[in-house]
């Protein structure tokens, strides 16, 4: 069929009988009854025709009424019946992989361009990849201006000449909406140039200081949505920061700060400088300062990203001087992982050497004035009892290093008559070995530096004249001393004193003052005990018992094996038991007996004197009695119920010498 009465020579194997077309040289159709008639133009012979899902393009040219007039045109329709708008559209496309949702790789491809039909009247042109950014956002659908551009923005390279298209007498300014990035048109007029406006203008009586209005001035301002840039060597062609002041110092130029805030005055709460951030995002910093560059030789000088401090100098007393005060506050209903006052980190390249690395470093130096307390670090944590689960007023980890300290702690005295405490600790401590170090607790004791090293003798009788006791603390109805409420096991330091007196020493818990100096709890003198130091006595008094027990052994199997012979220092049998030209003795009466008897002895000099019992077979059963005792005769009751019948041995030690006696106990 030929729409137009040109004659065509175009191909059109797919159409059906009686179908429509063909309309051009040459016609594609997709095989079905539905070329679009409403869309055909008498003019579209010499071109391409499309045909296919009730749609029709067509590519070539348009003849006009005049000979020579000839127009290429793209063209595109859509059913008028139809809701869903057809548009033009420029996609450009690389290597498919199937995967990418968006862009030129993707099976959409990347869109350039389009064009859309808004209405019978209005096509609009849209710039950008508008599949992508409806994929993104479904707010975004298709162009609504005649130029919408969807992202990035217009250059203009004319503008790096200023000889360029520039006209001073042109009285119109392009501005853009900032809520929805429309572009309008507004007299220059009506930006004005003086003051009051929303211009920087020169001072009048300086043409080197710049001024601004402000919103509370001039309510049609738009200084809240703009940025501004002072000074040289920005690095950009705007300012990147709402305030951005850049300065290139020199040497012999009196200015060395890239700004300055000072404030005087009589009014209280003032503040030089207010940095607010608010609104959502992952990160917000009050305040980013970073110094670099500086070459020195003492820590009095270097890089500081922050240097602050307070100085007190009017007259009279201030409650607080303080150099940096941080907080970190949380609002109510709000949850927070991480409540950080102070947050410090320190991050080093891999070939950077470092020899002192600080997280912290504080330092007190007073050379003149009174100070009650000095404070290298003060660290206070306080809740409401059973807000918290655990509360550290100091937590400190080390690890990494061939030597770890997790709190390295020293003390210096200025004369012998001060006391001082490495670490001074109210309220229990406990300590666990973790790591590489399987002993918790460590204390020196290497034999480099100990001098003057003896054997430590006499540990059994020092042990005799210690008396253990058990007690509850007294807090002297205050919580001054924090001490525990519970059933104690120990020593009275006075009562050790008296025996051990290097195991007993004389400190002080500091007294307590407020934050304006006043003391809240007194000081409190108090006598301390080293019981570390007793395991050094425990050891040789074990060890001198052994050598007893040892000697006792021996003496009982030579007894047993030969019950009548006699060394000249001991003796056994039914005759009393001598030794030390009978000065020393041991009788049992009666004996043999049934449930009870009695020890007698006499000592002819002051000793440790001991009392055993051992069975026929040599096997100690129990001591009977055990003390120090001046020379004289003694005697002790012995209680024998709880032993069968048989034969027994007694033995009387002093300082380790024995003397034995049978003891025989029968049945009733």
């Amino acid at each position: 069929m030929n729409r137009s009465g040109v004659l065509l020579g175009g191909i059109s194997q797919f159409f059906v009988e009686g179908g429509l077309g063909p309309y051009s040289l040459l016609h594609l159709a997709d095989g079905q009854d539905n070329a679009q008639q409403a869309s055909f133009r008498p003019w579209m012979g010499v071109g391409l025709s499309l045909t296919g899902n009730a749609d029709h393009s067509y590519f070539g040219q348009k003849v006009g009424s005049q000979l020579d007039f000839t127009d290429v045109v793209l063209h595109w329709s859509d059913n008028p019946s139809k809701e869903r708008k057809d548009r033009m559209r420029w996609i450009f496309t690389s290597g498919y992989n199937g995967a990418d949702a968006t862009g030129a790789r993707s099976y959409e491809g990347l869109e350039a361009m389009r064009l859309f039909p808004a209405d019978n009247d209005n096509v609009f042109v849209g710039i950008g990849d508008w599949f992508a950014g409806n994929f993104f956002d479904p707010l975004v659908t298709e162009p609504e201006e005649r130029l919408d551009i969807l992202d990035r923005t217009i250059r203009l390279r004319d503008f790096v000449d200023p000889t360029l298209y520039r006209n001073d007498t042109h009285d119109r300014v392009l501005v853009a909406n900032p809520a929805d990035g429309r572009v309008f048109w507004r007299p220059a007029s009506s930006i004005g140039t003086g003051g009051a406006d929303c211009d920087w203008t020169l001072n009048s009586s300086s043409p080197h200081h710049v001024s601004t209005a402000f919103g509370a001035a001039n309510a049609t301002c738009p200084d809240a949505a703009e940025a501004v840039g002072i000074g040289v060597n920005l690095g950009t062609s705007v300012p990147i920061a709402k305030l951005q002041l850049a300065f290139n110092a020199t040497n012999g130029q009196s200015i060395d700060k890239g700004a300055s805030f000072t404030l005087t005055g009589e009014k209280p709460g003032m503040v030089a400088g207010d940095f607010d951030v608010t609104g959502t995002g992952a990160f917000h910093a009050g305040v980013r300062a970073e110094a670099s560059g500086a070459l020195s030789e003492s820590w009095t000088e270097g890089n500081a990203g922050v240097k602050a401090w307070a100085l007190a100098d009017a007259s009279g007393s201030t409650h607080s001087n303080r150099g940096v005060h941080c907080g970190a506050d949380v609002s109510a209903q709000n949850a927070v992982t991480d409540n950080v006052g102070v947050d410090i980190v320190n991050n080093m390249a891999s070939n950077a050497t470092v020899y002192e690395n600080f997280g912290v470093r504080a330092e007190l130096w007073t050379s003149y004035g009174n100070i009650t307390n000095n404070y290298g670090g003060n660290f206070d944590v306080w809740t409401p009892c059973n807000k918290a689960a655990t509360s550290y007023g100091l937590r400190a980890r080390a690890s990494g290093g061939t030597v770890n300290y997790g709190i390295h702690a020293s003390v210096g005295l200025c004369d012998g008559n001060a006391t001082g405490y490495a670490g001074y600790f109210v309220g229990n401590v406990n300590v666990t070995g973790s790591g590489y170090i399987s002993t918790p607790w460590l204390i020196t004791s290497d034999a480099q530096f100990k001098t003057n090293v003896e054997p430590l003798l006499g540990a059994s009788a020092l042990l005799a004249e210690l008396r253990p006791r058990t007690y509850a603390f007294n807090d002297l109805g205050t919580t001054v001393m924090h001490l525990p409420s519970t059933p104690q096991m120990g020593f009275i330091a006075q009562e050790l004193e008296a025996v051990l007196p290097e195991l007993v020493k004389s400190t002080i818990k500091p007294a307590q003052y407020d934050s304006v100096g006043v003391e809240v709890e007194p000081a409190v003198p108090f006598k301390a005990v080293n019981y570390t130091g007793l395991i050094p006595l425990l050891v040789a008094a074990m060890q001198e018992q052994q050598q007893r027990i040892e000697q006792m052994e021996q003496a009982l199997a030579a007894c047993c094996a030969n019950p009548n012979a006699g060394d000249g220092r001991m003796h056994t049998g039914e005759e009393e038991g001598t030794t030390e030209g009978d000065a020393r003795k041991l009788s049992i009466a009666p004996n043999p007996f049934h449930e009870q008897t009695t020890l007698y002895y006499t000592l002819e000099k002051a000793g440790r004197a001991q009392l055993l019992v051992n069975s026929s077979d040599g096997k100690q059963l129990r001591v009977l009695h055990e003390a120090t005792q001046q020379a004289g005769e003694f005697q002790h009751v012995w209680n024998t119920t709880e032993l069968a019948p048989g034969l027994y041995y007694v033995t009387l030690l002093l300082d380790g010498e024995p003397v034995v006696k049978k003891a025989v106990k029968v049945a009733r």
